[in-house]
Order: structure tokens, then C-alpha cells, then sequence
């Protein structure tokens, strides 16, 4: 997101699925907000959150490994 705002209102409206924060990323010399929801347990528990994500229209929506 380009305005945090945005990405406090989705990170909220997905706290149901679990622990969502909002982390600052720099890109091409602007900030930008991404949602993370996580650590997750398992790849099963990632799965099922993603299919949740993206049924509530978060069509952009992946699971990153760490």
C-alpha cells in the first residue's frame, strides 16, 4: 500500500485469520506498507489462511517463507 492508513484498515479487517501487522518496505525510493499474518504453524495452516485472504478479494494475496 502506498498510504499506511490503507494497510492498517486491511490488517484489521484480517486480524479474525491472525496476527496481522503492517511493515514499512522501501521501494524505488518510497515507502510502502505491506500486511503481513504470521508465522504460521505449518505449510496446511498457510494454505488455509491464503484461501481465506483471497476469498475476502485480496486477489494479490501470497505466502513468502522465511
Amino acid at each position: 500500500f502506498g498510504q499506511q492508513d490503507n494497510a492498517n484498515r486491511l490488517a484489521q479487517k484480517l486480524s479474525n485469520l491472525g496476527n496481522a501487522v503492517v511493515e514499512p518496505v522501501g521501494y524505488s525510493g518510497q515507502t510502502l506498507y505491506k500486511v503481513r499474518i504470521g508465522p504460521l504453524d505449518n505449510v496446511g495452516a498457510a494454505d488455509s489462511v491464503l484461501s481465506k485472504v483471497l476469498a475476502s478479494g485480496q486477489s494479490d494475496a501470497i505466502i513468502v517463507v522465511q
